[in-house]
């Protein structure tokens, strides 16, 4: 189904629509955000479908694109603990360059899979090179976040890493 809107979205009217004649205009569809700031790209992420997020990204999606609350693919992917779809796009460049990028409130990927005390994603993520001393807005590190949100065994595994630091 999402090939298929994908490839129809070429000959949709230019109306309402920006572009450049050039092809841009299934770009910036793949982009488009919804009202609640949430885009094609990002919906994949949280909803843990790395084929569909693959096919969004060959045809021009953004892996850079953020939510509502500033989260790209990778926080969104972190945050709901979705494993597959965050070891896709860590082997992608453009994923890995997201991987101390914070969203609107600092909060790296990192960040987030420690608050929710997804260890799988927090060893994921450390193995990948995430830098476990980032705040964020107020400091908090993500060893922080775990132990502030009772998540022990992330706590463990951010301090096992042997660069964990408890921030505020």
């Amino acid at each position: 189904m999402v090939r298929f809107l994908l490839e129809e979205d070429r000959d949709l009217p230019a109306e309402g629509f920006e572009g450049d004649g050039d092809g841009d205009l299934a770009v910036r569809s793949v982009n488009r955000k919804q009202d609640a700031g949430l885009s094609p790209v990002t919906v994949a992420a949280e909803r843990d479908s790395p084929d569909t997020l693959r096919l969004l990204l060959d045809h021009g999606g953004d892996v850079g694109i953020t939510d509502g609350k500033g989260r790209n693919a990778l926080a969104l992917a972190s945050f709901c603990g979705n494993e597959d779809t965050l070891r896709y796009l860590l082997g992608l460049e453009a994923g890995r360059e997201l991987i101390d990028e914070g969203d609107a409130g600092g909060r790296t990927a990192l960040w987030l899979a420690a608050r929710t005390g997804n260890v799988g994603v927090v060893r994921i993520l450390l193995e990948a090179g995430a830098d476990p001393s980032v705040g964020d807005d107020d400091g908090t590190t993500p060893a922080g976040a775990a132990e502030r949100f009772g998540k022990t065994a992330a706590l463990e595994c951010l301090r096992s890493h042997g660069r964990g630091q408890v921030g505020a």
